[in-house]
């Protein structure tokens, strides 16, 4: 008898141990129900206990989740419309909190979509299509005042405004911590598109225009202050050369005076010998006087080679 109790003992404790406990995964919140309401949440993985019969368990995902709704139409501060597809990446954070508020996923989905849908609507109203100047188009260039748009690097900057606020309301409302929201396309509809491409295009072209003429200023200033250094390196060349040539001159009447000084009788005949070259290459008549130094050479090549040299 008492071996038959102690086994039914052990059976009804094995059950208890069976029923009471539950393993809870890495990816999963286990949330336990008492009476229909959520009594506390378990998010470390491993082997837990419950009240068998009385508490209940739901499971919530722990992973992240993406909510990538249908792109929605919205209207710029300029009175563009603009078509966006955005999606939201999310996770439970509070699983209590979502129990006791949201339920479910669809209905975390239609709210997160219902907020960030109001946010963005609200931060697109606040802007022009594209960057634009407070007053004019070319105060912006000129130190005016430009108010962004919502194309190219301001996209980044809005869509984590967007996330910042939308992760505010939804921490404190409604247990979830949204990650990011991410703009996947902006379009425009078809029959402003056309309208719009052709100012984008004149805008550009007009700023090209702009750097063009820069441009060229500044080539035109580059060219003059290069021909002008020009000058002043050739003037400088030529002042050098003019010294250069001056000392060379110098230098050679001084070799040639040192020259005549050592030999005056023999460089005064070979000057005379260099005039009679030069006369006799015109092949013209000589009359010559009877005291000319080169009659008496022709005379009398042995007389002496001193006197003047004619020309």
């Amino acid at each position: 008898m008492k071996l038959f109790a102690g086994t039914l003992v052990s059976i009804v404790i094995l059950l208890g141990l069976t029923l009471s406990g539950f393993i809870v995964n890495e990816t999963d919140h286990a949330i336990v129900i008492r009476m229909g309401n959520p009594v506390r949440a378990i998010s470390n993985p491993g082997l837990h206990f419950r009240v068998p019969f009385i508490d209940q368990l739901q499971w919530l995902s722990r992973q992240l989740l993406t909510s990538d709704q249908d792109p929605k139409t919205f209207v710029t501060k300029d009175k563009k419309r603009v078509k966006i597809d955005y999606l939201i990446r999310w996770k439970i954070e509070n699983p209590i909190e979502f129990l006791k508020n949201l339920n479910n996923i669809r209905n975390a989905t239609d709210k997160l979509d219902s907020l960030v849908r109001g946010l963005l609507q609200e931060e697109i109203a606040s802007r022009n299509f594209s960057d634009h100047s407070a007053d004019s188009e070319e105060l912006g260039e000129h130190g005016g005042q430009v108010e962004p748009g919502v194309i190219g690097e301001n996209r980044k900057t809005i869509m984590s405004k967007i996330t910042a606020q939308a992760n505010d309301v939804s921490a404190k409302e409604y247990g979830i911590e949204v990650i990011d929201v991410r703009m996947k396309r902006l379009d425009l509809p078809h029959e402003v598109e056309n309208s719009v491409f052709e100012r984008m295009k004149a805008e550009r072209t007009r700023i090209a225009r702009k750097y063009r003429a820069e441009g060229s200023k500044s080539a035109r200033r580059i060219k003059a202050n290069a021909a002008k250094r020009v000058q002043i390196i050739k003037a400088e060349a030529y002042e050098r050369s003019q010294v250069l040539k001056g000392e060379g001159e110098a230098e050679a009447s001084r070799i040639y005076a040192q020259a005549y000084e050592r030999g005056a009788e023999f460089y005064s005949f070979f000057r005379r010998l260099e005039t009679y070259e030069r006369i006799f290459a015109r092949k013209t008549s000589i009359v010559l006087d009877q005291g000319s130094s080169l009659l008496k050479i022709l005379a009398d090549p042995d007389a002496p080679l001193g006197g003047p040299v004619e020309n």
